[in-house]
């Protein structure tokens, strides 16, 4: 991964308020916010019910999203949830930080999914 990616996603997840990383205010799909000239969206997936995983039920996914190129381009390479670049699952109680943390983290292992407060060992 190249250190410019590591970067820009790291100002991309601080421009994000901590009001939008709430969890309690989301329970379908919906974006948290766009970015097209940084090249991200973040968005919520909705709500996991797997008891497995609970409390960490709400799905957070970073994304690709086109700069320069034509709107149906962007839309449908947005659309595509094959080019997730990070996947964290967020408890209600999850911080704004314990999510960027989350994400971050996942960035860095290749989309792996990472918790947001971290799981007990």
């Amino acid at each position: 991964m190249a250190p410019q990616a590591r970067t820009n996603l790291e100002s991309f997840l601080d421009s994000v308020l901590d009001a939008h990383l709430v969890m309690n205010q989301y329970s379908g799909e919906e974006t948290i916010k766009a970015d097209f000239r940084k090249g991200f969206r973040l968005d919520h997936q909705g709500t996991n019910n797997d008891e497995t995983v609970h409390p960490w039920t709400h799905r957070i996914y970073v994304q690709p999203v086109g700069g320069s190129k034509s709107k149906s381009h962007r839309q449908s390479k947005a659309n595509n949830n094959k080019s997730i670049l990070a996947d964290c699952h967020a408890s209600e109680s999850a911080t704004a930080e314990e999510i960027r943390d989350a994400l971050m983290k996942s960035f860095r292992k290749g989309a792996q999914v990472f918790y947001a407060p971290p799981k007990p060992e």
